[in-house]
């Protein structure tokens, strides 16, 4: 009914937020990443963070992720939890 619909509405306008936020911090974080030096380990380790953020960013978004919307929030707040450690790794 009409409640289900306003529900499924507010779903789909946080995840589209979290969605677009995600996305940004993954581009930080490749910018970041451009200007690193790519022989540091730290480096390494900063792109694995970052690849590992995208994968969950990608299966949220190309996955319909409003599906299961709690998963997704989960898989969307480990890809945060990466971009912050990749971002930690860059600053050492």
């Amino acid at each position: 009914g009409e409640m289900g619909q306003q529900v499924f509405d507010m779903w789909q306008a946080s995840l589209a937020a979290q969605l677009s936020e995600t996305e940004m911090e993954i581009a930080n974080l490749q910018k970041l990443l451009g200007r690193a030096d790519p022989a540091l380990p730290t480096t390494e380790g900063a792109q694995q963070l970052m690849e590992d953020a995208q994968f969950n960013y990608n299966f949220v978004k190309f996955g319909k992720g409003i599906h299961n919307f709690p998963y997704s929030l989960k898989l969307l707040e480990k890809a945060q939890q990466d971009i912050a450690a990749g971002r930690e790794l860059l600053s050492k």
